[in-house]
């Protein structure tokens, strides 16, 4: 699990605006998670981690939300790190 004051965290950066601030490894991350809650969703992945599904539910609304205002803020950096990263 990702700590959700994390992921809070990383949203008060975001909506900072500046570039400097961000981090690929933190995009990497988040990016892993979001790819094991889709592999879940999509039945691939049985295993919660011991999460219930409100816990799962939260992070991976909050998750979006790190890919959405990074993708409209800096839509340049999202694609790179997504590229990098698809590999």
């Amino acid at each position: 699990m990702v700590h959700l004051d994390r992921i809070k965290e990383e949203l008060r950066v975001l909506r900072i605006k500046d570039r400097s601030l961000l981090s690929p490894r933190v995009f990497e991350n988040f990016y892993k998670r979001i790819s094991y809650f889709e592999a879940m969703r999509m039945g691939m992945s049985p295993d919660k981690e011991g999460l219930s599904d409100e816990d799962m539910i939260i992070e991976f609304n909050y998750l979006k939300e790190y890919f959405k205002l990074l993708k409209e803020y800096f839509p340049d950096l999202s694609k790179k790190w997504t590229l990098s990263n698809n590999v």
